[in-house]
């Protein structure tokens, strides 16, 4: 039996799969540390805006590279291959500028929190954002899993695979030289 990394070598579905988890990783982090944020609360505790910066970067890193590797290379493909989930494909277009958005937000809101320091009103700013940004995290990430898996049982031709694996590493690459 083959493991996910193995798995990830030939088939973009899965390679998608494994950097959703990253993304659910660090959400669940986040929003364990939220449930200590109530109404009332007037400074930040340090660990807790450790964890939402630790949330940012990790999703800062792999946000904008893995939506464009799925919006370029991935559904395109995919839609090629199964005109009969194109669909499911644009509702997934529309998540990801709402994703986009919200982490924008989640973004702000730190850079405020640094810049001018933790009140009342930007800790419920941010805990009402994150909340929002892990609840649209969540259900986006099993919408594109289901439909993932749908398109791993199906099994892509190899040699379709292979391509679109090689084509989101290669856009992965020349994005990070970039930045």
């Amino acid at each position: 039996m083959q493991n996910s990394k193995q798995l990830e070598l030939l088939n973009p579905a899965q390679s998608l799969i494994n950097e959703h988890v990253i993304f659910m990783e660090s959400l669940n982090k986040l929003s364990e540390a939220l449930k200590f944020l109530d109404q009332e609360c007037n400074d930040l505790p340090d660990s807790i805006l450790q964890i939402a910066e630790s949330t940012y970067f990790d999703m800062n890193e792999h946000l904008n590279i893995h939506f464009i590797k799925e919006e370029e290379i991935f559904f395109p493909l995919i839609e090629h291959i199964f005109p009969s989930g194109r669909a499911k494909f644009q509702f997934l277009h529309i998540d990801h500028d709402k994703l986009r958005l919200t982490f924008e937000q989640f973004s702000n809101l730190l850079q405020d929190i640094r810049s001018f320091g933790a009140d009342n009103k930007l800790i419920i700013k941010l805990k009402d954002v994150s909340t929002e940004m892990i609840r649209l995290f969540y259900y986006h990430i099993v919408a594109e899993d289901t439909v993932y898996l749908e398109v791993a049982r199906e099994k892509l031709p190899s040699d379709i695979a292979e391509l679109a694996i090689k084509q989101m590493n290669e856009l992965e690459s020349r994005i990070r030289e970039i930045n």
